[in-house]
């Protein structure tokens, strides 16, 4: 399947842990249905101006796989592609 430009934001991150490398996030919630993280596979970070974006390759439990990105600016979760496997 061709990936999905979302460019949306879930109504809220349901949790998040932090390490040494920032956040990581464990489950979304969009469209009021929450949905766990199963797993990251990826994560990277990129700057806007003096604001890092903290860019996250993620595995759903439904089985899609997610790209998450956090902007420290505005401290906005958007997800910029879903695709399913």
């Amino acid at each position: 399947m061709t990936p999905a430009i979302l460019n949306k934001s879930p109504d809220i991150i349901t949790l998040v842990k932090f390490d040494r490398n920032g956040p990581v996030p464990l489950a979304i919630k969009i469209d009021g249905r929450r949905i766990n993280i199963q797993r990251v596979t990826y994560r990277w970070v990129s700057h806007r101006g003096a604001y890092a974006i903290y860019h996250y390759s993620a595995m759903l439990s439904t089985g899609e796989v997610i790209e998450l990105a956090l902007d420290t600016g505005d401290m906005i979760w958007n997800i910029n592609r879903l695709t399913e496997i």
